[in-house]
């Protein structure tokens, strides 16, 4: 899998423009959020909604590649379809949580960093099972979020089934 295609997941999964008062993340496009939008752009604020609006898919892909592409600790994953789980996850939750959900699934003591021993699971264990384990692990942490707060329970069953679409049959 080529980097433009795990970006092309990413923008498929993520859509368009929404605003969503019950959203956290406020005015988003292609699962870019206002405030991420307005770092990234260095407005030294949150973004505008028309600001959010403007962004391109190009920008997106651009965006996409840089900070969890090239940037990522799970570019490093040999087996495609777990390295794209954990880029996916990582954009929807962060790199440190996806590792600590990735090594919790593993019975790994949990860092949240891609270290040597994390490593060593990814290449001793069949990707698949790995993989699985990983899609089991967001669920649960889906699972826990929603019932933690009921106004995101809006969300559960997009977010399942974003972590669903991974699941190596």
């Amino acid at each position: 899998m080529t980097d433009a295609d795990l970006i092309s997941g990413i923008l498929a999964r993520e859509g368009g423009y929404v605003n969503n008062p019950s959203d956290k993340g406020g005015p988003t496009k292609y699962g870019i959020t206002a405030s991420t939008w307005g770092l990234e752009q260095r407005y030294g604020r949150i973004a505008t909604r028309a600001e959010v609006k403007a962004i391109t898919e190009d920008q997106a892909r651009d965006f996409y590649k840089r900070k969890y592409i090239d940037q990522s600790p799970f570019r490093v994953v040999g087996y495609e379809p777990l390295r794209a789980q954990l880029i996916d996850f990582g954009i929807n939750s962060g790199n440190a949580r996806a590792t600590r959900w990735l090594q919790r699934a593993c019975g790994l003591p949990v860092t949240g960093l891609m270290d040597e021993r994390t490593m060593l699971l990814l290449n001793a264990y069949p990707g698949h099972i790995l993989n699985n384990a990983l899609v089991a692990a967001r669920l649960k942490m889906v699972d826990d979020w929603t019932d933690g707060d009921p106004t995101q329970k809006q969300f559960e069953e997009g977010v399942e089934s974003r972590a669903l679409s991974f699941f190596i049959g």
